[in-house]
């Protein structure tokens, strides 16, 4: 199990009570893995800190794309091209910094119960209206539909290997969003997830 964590630079005490708590797995034989997806930063200081938290940690994957709430979509399809090139899994946890996970029940659930392939899974998100005005604005440029296609919200969305793999074959087709969440739910009606 591959977890990817979405994070602010600025967010190193979160990223540490990660590490601390849930985020790593203390047996000889690790069952899973937590690495943090971050973007870039004009202040410098936070990127010094965070060089050098990554030199003690090493587990930071940083992207060329600026920091900010509407260059998610950006870091995570960073952080699944980083997975499938560095990072050998079977399944991936993508979630954020403010969420609580418990691995040992979602590796029972996936010893158990869980499909190997063509999972996609999370807190489902339907008929959810595509917002012309607010923080959370789409414009019919970027999305010309009145409802965003199913998603799964972002606190935690479990996906098979293969199920990246085919959300990555659509990066040039759908255009990233603003909202994270609902892109992967446009790239998995694409990949017929």
């Amino acid at each position: 199990l591959l977890i990817l964590v979405s994070s602010y630079v600025g967010n190193a005490a979160r990223r540490k009570e990660i590490r601390f708590t849930w985020g790593t797995d203390f047996l000889p034989s690790p069952r899973w893995r937590t690495v943090f997806l971050i973007g870039a930063n004009d202040n410098q200081e936070e990127m010094r800190l965070m060089a050098a938290e990554d030199r003690l940690y090493g587990d930071l994957i940083t992207s060329e794309y600026r920091e900010g709430f509407f260059n998610m979509s950006y870091k995570v399809a960073m952080g699944f091209e980083w997975a499938m090139r560095y990072c050998p899994f079977d399944f991936m946890l993508k979630s954020d910094d403010d969420v609580f996970v418990n691995p040992y029940a979602m590796l029972q659930y996936l010893a158990k119960s869980a499909p190997r392939s063509n999972l996609y899974m999370g807190n489902p998100m339907i008929f959810s209206p595509v917002l012309r005005s607010g923080r959370y604005a789409v414009s019919e440029q970027e999305l010309n539909k009145t409802y965003f296609e199913p998603y799964c919200s972002g606190g935690g969305i479990l996906m098979s290997s293969d199920v990246v793999r085919k959300f990555m074959e659509f990066y040039d087709v759908q255009a990233p969003l603003k909202i994270d969440d609902a892109y992967l739910g446009e790239l998995a009606k694409k990949a017929g997830v």
